[in-house]
C-alpha cells in the first residue's frame, strides 16, 4: 500500500469513527490558521519555498513549502506566538518573529518578500502591534495576554474582561471568580445572553441548564487568552446563535517558569456603600483573601534504545495552576418589616397597614371588632384591636414567633418609616480551582495535549443560588449552595501531508449541586422546635420535618418578610456532558483551503427536586376571603388566629432528568480569488432532539387534544333559597352543588374542587388535555421541529489598496440555538399533574388542616406547557465594515453589525380569566352567591372564583412556552487596539446600538393575551444601551532613577506601571408592573367613584403616561433620596374598560460610569525573579451609580400617586474598593 494510500485510509476511518460514535458531547475547536503568500522583491510569487513554524513557547516546529501560486497554510495551530522561517535558493533567509495566533484566527500575514542573497544570510523581522486581518470575514475580537496578566479586574474573573470588546453590554461588576455557580454572560451583539456560548480549550463552559452562565470557571491566572467570535463567524463554528467567547488555558514551555500570590480586600479599605449609609449601617463584613500559584516547563522524557537510556528535551511540557478564593462578600441591605412583640400576643392597637392607616381587626365570629377589656390601657380603655388570648392558636404564633422582633425602633408607626427591622448579610464562599494541562510532540507529524480542571464552590448566605422569588423579603435563613465542576479536553493535531490537516478533540464534564440548610438552620424551623402542631398532607415529601412557609403579608406595611428557604434543601443535582469528540479536516489545494467536520452532543441535565414540599400558608386579605371566612383584616392577625386565606402543598418531589442531542456537520471554503480579495463562504447542516424528560415522567398541556365536553366539573356555590339581590348568602343557606346531580353538600369546602361519582371517579377528565411522557403518540420532548437545520454563511475580505493596511469585510450568516433554557421546556413539565400537583386548600383554619385534605386533592393545578408545533430559534446576522492600520502600532476597526432573531422562546398564560367576566352586571352567570355585590366604577363586582371563569375548565394558569417572539439589533462597532509594545498598551471599545424584542427571556411571561402584543411588548431590551464606551490601558512610567540615578531613586521609580480602564454606558431600561403580564392593582376600597378594577379580568389596566418619565426631575423624597424619574407622569387610568398605555422598558435607569485604577511596582530580585507589588482601586470616583429603581406606584381614590418612595433609586452598584496583592514571578 503506498503512503498516500495509507493516509487516505486513516483519514477515511477518522471521518467514519466520528459519525458513528454516539456517546459525544460539544467540543469546538480553539487552533487558527497561519498563511501567507511568499514574493520576490519585485512582488512576483516564488513557490518551492521551504517555510517553518516555530513556536516560541516550546520550540515545536512544522513545515511546509508554497505551492505553484506562493501560498503556504498552517492549519489547526494552537494558539500562541511563533517565528515564520522562509529559505529558498538565491534569497536571503527571512525570519518573521512575534506573529501572535489567537483563538479561531486566521492569521494571513499577506506577501513575505525575499531580497536576493545566500540562503545563510539572516533576515530578521519583529512583529509588534496588531496585524489587520487580511483574509478573514469574521467579526472578532480578543483580550490579550498582557491584558489578562495587567489589567486588574474586581473579581479576578476573566468574563468581567468582556467589557473591553465592543457590543458588549456594561452589567454590574463581578465581585468574585465563579459568583454564586457561574458568572452571568453578557449580552453581545444584541442577543440574548442565553444566546452566547463560552468554551475553555473547545470544551463547553456553560451553565448546563440554559443559563447564560460559565459555570465551569477557571481561575484568571490559567488563563493564556481569550478570543471573541461576536457575531458573525464560518460554518466551523456554532451550536448557538449568538457570540462564542473561547478561552485558552496556558501551558508549559521550553523555560521553566511560574509564579505565587495572594490577594487581600477588607472592609476597611473600602468605602461606604449608599444605601449602608442612608440606613445609619456600619461597614458590612467584606473579606477577600485569594493566594495561588501556577509552574510550567518541559518535562525530559526517558528514551531507551541504542546507547542505554537517555532523556528527550522539548517534546513534552506541562502547566499547573492553583488558586484558592475565600470571598466574603456583603449583600445589599434589606428593610423589612417584622410583627411586633405586641403583634404576637393579639394586640394590633397600634398596628399600620399597608395603606398608612391605623388597622381594625374583625372578629369572623361577630363581624364586630375585636376587643379585650382584660387588656385594656389608659389609652385603650376598651382593649380594641386586641385579640383575646384564649383565641389565638398556638402553631399560627409559633410561625409568627419564628421572625425575629423587629431592631429599628421607630418603624412601622404613623409617622415613622415602612419597616422596622434592618439585615445586611455577607455571603461566605470558599472556593477552589485547580487546572493542569500537559502538551505532548511525539514525532515532527503530531501534536498532542491533555487538560483536566476543577472547581469548587461553597456559598453559605442569603445570596445563594436556587433562592425563592422575591429578594426583597430575604431577612436571614441561611444556606449553603455546594457547587463542582470538573472538565477534561483533549487535542490531537495530525499533518498527514504539508496540505491535509486533521484535528481530534475530545472531551468530558460533570458538575454537581448540593443544598443544604446552615448549621442549626434546620433545628430553629423544626415543628417541634416551634411548638407547631398542625397536621401536613403529604409528610413523606418533608424529611427535614420543618414548619410551612408563611406568604400573603400584602396587608401590612412596607415590605413584609416571609418565612421562605431554598426548596431543594437536602438535595442534589448533577450535570453531564458525556465524552465528546469531534473532527476537522482542512485539505488546500491551490487558492482553496477546505474545511470539513461534524460532531454529535450528548447532554444530560438533572436538577434537584424542588416545590412547596413542607406546605405554604397565605394568610393575606382578598376580597373572596371574607369576614364570615375567617379574615380580620389584617393578615398577621389572621396568621395568629390560624385563618388562612390559602394553603398550598406539592404531592410530590420528582427529579428532573433531562436530555438534548444535537448532531451537525459543515463544509467551508477559503477562497483567495486574488492577491487582494479572499471569498469564504460554507453550509453549516443541524439537527438536535428537543430537550427531553429520560424518565418520562411529567407532562404538557396541549390545547388541540383538550376536549371541553371531557373537562372535569367543578363543585358550585349555591344559596338556599335564592341568591340575595346584593348581600351575601347567610352561612347557614350555603352549599356546595354538583352540577352532574344537583345535590347539595353542607361540606362548602367542597367548592372549586373537582365531582366525584360515587364509586371515588372523576366527573369527566382532569387531565383532559394533558399529554404524559409515556404516551407513544407524543413527540420527544413534547416539541415537533424541523428535523434539519440549514446555515449557510458567506464573507469576504478585500484588501483594498494591496499593501495589507485596509481592509473592507462583510459578511451573511443564519445561526440557530438548539438549547433554550432547561427550565423552560423540560424542568417545569416534571411537575405537571399527574404526577405532581400542588394542592391548594382555600379558607380554612389550621386546626382542621386535616379534615380539609379531600378537598385539596381535586383542585385544578396551575401547569406548566410548551407548543407542540413549533421551532428552533433563528438568529440572522450580517456586519461590514472596515479595518485601517493607522500607524503608531495601532490598528483602528468600524463596522456596522446588525442581527435579527425569530421564533424566540416566550411565555403567555392561556388560561387567564378574560376581560369583563367578574364584572357581574355584564356577566350575571358569574354571580358569586357567596359574595355581596360591591360597585366598582359602572361596573358590579362579586364573581365566581377565577377556576370558574377560565377558558379551559378544570386548570389554573396553563402557562405555555411558544417561540413566536423576535428582536431586533442594529449597532455600530468601533474598536482601537495597539498592542502592549514599548511600554505602552491601549484599547478602545465603543459601541452605539439599539436592540428591540418583546420579552426578556424564554421563561419570561410579560407577555398576556387580550393586549396589543407589539404596543405593549415590543420595545427596547433589557440589556439595550444606546451608548458604550470603554478605555484601557497599560502605561510602564518613566523610570527617573536614570536621570538621577542613586538609591533612593531606583527604589522608588524604577518598575512602576499603571493599568486601568475607564467606561460610560447609558442606563439599561426599566419596567414597572407586578406578576404576570405588568399587571397592576390600584389601592383602596372599590366603589363608584373608586375604580380598582378596569378591566375584570386577570390583566388589569396599565397605568397612563402622561409625559416623559426620563426627565430629572431635581426634586427629593422625604428621605432626602433623589428622585431619579418624573413620578407626576404617571396617572390613573380615569374610565372602566381602560387598559392604560404604559409600555414595557420605558424608562431609563441612571447612566453607568466608572473609573478602575490599578497601580504595580516591580522589584528586579536577579535576572529571572521579580516581586511585584499591587493597589488595585475600583470606582476610583466612588460614584454611587444606581442600578433599580422603585417602581411601586400607588393610587388613592382621587388618582393621585401617593407612595413618597417610588421614583427613588433601589440598588447600586459597589462603592470604592480596594485590594492589595504581592505577586513572585520566577
Amino acid at each position: 500500500m503506498s503512503s498516500l494510500t495509507h493516509h487516505w485510509s486513516k483519514l477515511l476511518l477518522g471521518l467514519l469513527m466520528i459519525f458513528c460514535l454516539g456517546l459525544s458531547a460539544m467540543a469546538q475547536t480553539i487552533t487558527g490558521t497561519i498563511s501567507g503568500t511568499v514574493t520576490d522583491a519585485t512582488g512576483g510569487i516564488i513557490p518551492g519555498a521551504t517555510i517553518t513554524l516555530i513556536s516560541e513557547r516550546t520550540a515545536e516546529a512544522r513545515s511546509s513549502t508554497t505551492n505553484e501560486e506562493g501560498r503556504f497554510s498552517f492549519a489547526a495551530v494552537q494558539p500562541g506566538v511563533y517565528t515564520i522561517k522562509v529559505e529558498q535558493q538565491g534569497f536571503q533567509t527571512l525570519e518573521r518573529k512575534g506573529a501572535v495566533l489567537s483563538a479561531n484566527e486566521n492569521l494571513a500575514l499577506g506577501d513575505i518578500a525575499l531580497q536576493t542573497g545566500q540562503v545563510a544570510e539572516m533576515v530578521t523581522i519583529v512583529s509588534t502591534g496588531p496585524v489587520v486581518e487580511k483574509e478573514s470575514s469574521d467579526l472578532t475580537a480578543r483580550l490579550t495576554a498582557d491584558q489578562i496578566n495587567l489589567i486588574s479586574t474586581k473579581g479576578r474573573d476573566i468574563t468581567s474582561l468582556l467589557r473591553l470588546i465592543p457590543g458588549t453590554s456594561n452589567d454590574d461588576d463581578i465581585e468574585a471568580v465563579g459568583e454564586g455557580f457561574g458568572t452571568n454572560l453578557p449580552n453581545i451583539s444584541g442577543q440574548r445572553g442565553r444566546s452566547a456560548v463560552a468554551t475553555i480549550d473547545g470544551l463547553n463552559a456553560a451553565e448546563p441548564s440554559g443559563n447564560n452562565k460559565i459555570s465551569m470557571t477557571i481561575n484568571q491566572d490559567a488563563v493564556g487568552e481569550v478570543k471573541v467570535l461576536r457575531n458573525n463567524y464560518a460554518a466551523e463554528y456554532g451550536n448557538n446563535g449568538g457570540a462564542l467567547i473561547n478561552i485558552v488555558s496556558k501551558g508549559g514551555g521550553k523555560e521553566y517558569r511560574g509564579s505565587a500570590y495572594y490577594f487581600l480586600r477588607n472592609e476597611a479599605l473600602n468605602a461606604s456603600p449608599f444605601f449602608s449609609n442612608k440606613a445609619g449601617l456600619k461597614k458590612p463584613l467584606y473579606r477577600h483573601n485569594i493566594w495561588g500559584f501556577n509552574f510550567g516547563g518541559p518535562t525530559p522524557l526517558p528514551k531507551f534504545g541504542e546507547g542505554g537510556p537517555s532523556v528527550i528535551r522539548n517534546k513534552a511540557f506541562f502547566f499547573f495552576s492553583l488558586e484558592k478564593p475565600h470571598t466574603i462578600t456583603p449583600t445589599d441591605p434589606v428593610f423589612v418589616t417584622m410583627p411586633s412583640a405586641l403583634e404576637r400576643v393579639g394586640d394590633f392597637s397600634q398596628s399600620v397597614s399597608s395603606t398608612g392607616t391605623p388597622v381594625v381587626i374583625i372578629d369572623p365570629l361577630t363581624g364586630q371588632q375585636f376587643r379585650d377589656p382584660a387588656r385594656a390601657t389608659p389609652n385603650n380603655p376598651q382593649g380594641l384591636n386586641i385579640i383575646p388570648l384564649s383565641r389565638i392558636n398556638r402553631s399560627g404564633q409559633a410561625l409568627l414567633n419564628f421572625f425575629p422582633l423587629p431592631n429599628a425602633p421607630g418603624g412601622r408607626t404613623l409617622a415613622g418609616a415602612a419597616y422596622n427591622y434592618v439585615a445586611q448579610q455577607s455571603v461566605d464562599v470558599p472556593k477552589h480551582s485547580y487546572v493542569f494541562r500537559f502538551d505532548l510532540k511525539p514525532s515532527s507529524k503530531d501534536s498532542v495535549y491533555a487538560k483536566a480542571q476543577w472547581w469548587t464552590s461553597d456559598n453559605l448566605g442569603l445570596g445563594t443560588s436556587g433562592w425563592p422569588s422575591g429578594d426583597a423579603n430575604r431577612w436571614g435563613i441561611l444556606s449553603h449552595y455546594l457547587y463542582t465542576d470538573n472538565g477534561w479536553s483533549a487535542n490531537w493535531v495530525h499533518v498527514f501531508s504539508p496540505t491535509i490537516v486533521n484535528e481530534f478533540n475530545f472531551g468530558m464534564r460533570h458538575d454537581t449541586e448540593g443544598f443544604i440548610p446552615a448549621d442549626g438552620v434546620v433545628d430553629t424551623l423544626t415543628r417541634s422546635a416551634l411548638n407547631y402542631t398542625a397536621p401536613q398532607l403529604f409528610p413523606k415529601n418533608n424529611h427535614l420535618g420543618t414548619i410551612p412557609r408563611a406568604t400573603g403579608w400584602t396587608s401590612v406595611a412596607g415590605t413584609p418578610a416571609n418565612i421562605n428557604w431554598l426548596d431543594r434543601w437536602g438535595e442534589a443535582g448533577q450535570d453531564f456532558i458525556k465524552p465528546s469528540f469531534a473532527d476537522n479536516l482542512t485539505v488546500s489545494r491551490g487558492n482553496h483551503t477546505y474545511k470539513f467536520g461534524a460532531y454529535f452532543e450528548r447532554l444530560l441535565n438533572g436538577e434537584a427536586p424542588g416545590g412547596q414540599w413542607s406546605g405554604v400558608f397565605n394568610f393575606g386579605t382578598s376580597s373572596t376571603f371574607t369576614t364570615s371566612l375567617g379574615n380580620t383584616g389584617y393578615a398577621y392577625a389572621n396568621a395568629l388566629l390560624g385563618n388562612f386565606n390559602s394553603y398550598s402543598e406539592g404531592s410530590a418531589r420528582p427529579f428532573t432528568n433531562l436530555e438534548i442531542r444535537v448532531l451537525q456537520w459543515y463544509g467551508q471554503d477559503e477562497w483567495k480569488m486574488t492577491r487582494r480579495f479572499t471569498l469564504n463562504y460554507g453550509l453549516r447542516v443541524g439537527y438536535h432532539t428537543p430537550l427531553f424528560q429520560i424518565d418520562g415522567q411529567g407532562s404538557n398541556f396541549d390545547p388541540a387534544r383538550y376536549n371541553p365536553a371531557k373537562a372535569p366539573l367543578l363543585y358550585l356555590p349555591f344559596c338556599v333559597g335564592g341568591t340575595p339581590a346584593t348581600a351575601a348568602c347567610s352561612n347557614a343557606n350555603r352549599r356546595a352543588l354538583n352540577p352532574a346531580t344537583g345535590a347539595l353538600s353542607t361540606n362548602t369546602n367542597l367548592v372549586g374542587t373537582f365531582v366525584k361519582n360515587a364509586d371515588g371517579t372523576f366527573v369527566g377528565d382532569p387531565n383532559d388535555g394533558l399529554v404524559l411522557g409515556t404516551d407513544p403518540t407524543a413527540p420527544r420532548g413534547y416539541r415537533i421541529t424541523k428535523p434539519i437545520d440549514f446555515e449557510p454563511r458567506v464573507g469576504f475580505a478585500w484588501d483594498l489598496f494591496g499593501k495589507g493596511k485596509t481592509v473592507l469585510r462583510g459578511m451573511g450568516g443564519v445561526y440557530h440555538t438548539p438549547r433554550p433554557g432547561g427550565g423552560t421546556t423540560g424542568g417545569n413539565l416534571v411537575n405537571n399533574p399527574p404526577i405532581n400537583r400542588t394542592l391548594t386548600i382555600n379558607f380554612g383554619n389550621i386546626v382542621n388542616l386535616a379534615n380539609l385534605v379531600g378537598t385539596a386533592l381535586s383542585s385544578p393545578s396551575t401547569v406548566n406547557a410548551v407548543e407542540v408545533q413549533s421551532h428552533t430559534p433563528a438568529v440572522y446576522n450580517f456586519s461590514f465594515g472596515v479595518q485601517q492600520d493607522i500607524g503608531f502600532k495601532t490598528v483602528v476597526e468600524i463596522s456596522y453589525v446588525g442581527s435579527f432573531a425569530r421564533h424566540l422562546g416566550e411565555k403567555r398564560n392561556i388560561n387567564q380569566v378574560p376581560d369583563t367576566a367578574r364584572f357581574i352586571d355584564l356577566h350575571p352567570e358569574n354571580r358569586n352567591p357567596f359574595s355581596a355585590v360591591g360597585q366598582n366604577g359602572p361596573h358590579q363586582t362579586g364573581a365566581l372564583d377565577a377556576n370558574f371563569l377560565r377558558p379551559y375548565r378544570g386548570f389554573g394558569d396553563i402557562n405555555l412556552t411558544t417561540w413566536s417572539a423576535t428582536s431586533n439589533y442594529n449597532g455600530l462597532q468601533v474598536q482601537v487596539n495597539r498592542r502592549y509594545t514599548r511600554g505602552f498598551q491601549f484599547g478602545v471599545a465603543y459601541t452605539y446600538s439599539k436592540t428591540f424584542d418583546y420579552g426578556k427571556d424564554d421563561d419570561s411571561s410579560d407577555v398576556s393575551l387580550g393586549r396589543p402584543y407589539r404596543a405593549f411588548n415590543y420595545g427596547p431590551a433589557d440589556f439595550d444601551q444606546t451608548h458604550i464606551f470603554t478605555v484601557n490601558y497599560i502605561y510602564d512610567l518613566p523610570d527617573l532613577s536614570r536621570r538621577w540615578d542613586n538609591g533612593f531613586t531606583r527604589a522608588l521609580f524604577r518598575g512602576l506601571q499603571i493599568s486601568g480602564t475607564t467606561s460610560y454606558a447609558t442606563g439599561k431600561p426599566k419596567t414597572f408592573g407586578t406578576g404576570t403580564a405588568l399587571n397592576w392593582t390600584f389601592a383602596g376600597t372599590a366603589s363608584a367613584t373608586n375604580i380598582t378594577d378596569f378591566t375584570g379580568g386577570d390583566i388589569n389596566a396599565r397605568p397612563v403616561l402622561i409625559c416623559d418619565p426620563n426627565r430629572k426631575p431635581g426634586t427629593f423624597a422625604p428621605d432626602g433620596t433623589p428622585y431619579l424619574i418624573d413620578t407626576s407622569c404617571f396617572a390613573k387610568p380615569g374610565t372602566a374598560g381602560s387598559i392604560g398605555n404604559l409600555q414595557r422598558n420605558l424608562i431609563r435607569l441612571p447612566a453607568i460610569f466608572n473609573t478602575d485604577l490599578a497601580m504595580f511596582k516591580n522589584v528586579r530580585l536577579g535576572e529571572n525573579r521579580e516581586v511585584q507589588l499591587r493597589w488595585e482601586m475600583y470606582n476610583l470616583f466612588n460614584r454611587t451609580n444606581f442600578t433599580d429603581i422603585n417602581g411601586a406606584m400607588t393610587f388613592d381614590a382621587t388618582g393621585r400617586q401617593t407612595n413618597t418612595t417610588f421614583g427613588t433609586p433601589r440598588t447600586a452598584r459597589s462603592p470604592r474598593v480596594m485590594q492589595v496583592s504581592i505577586r513572585i514571578n520566577f
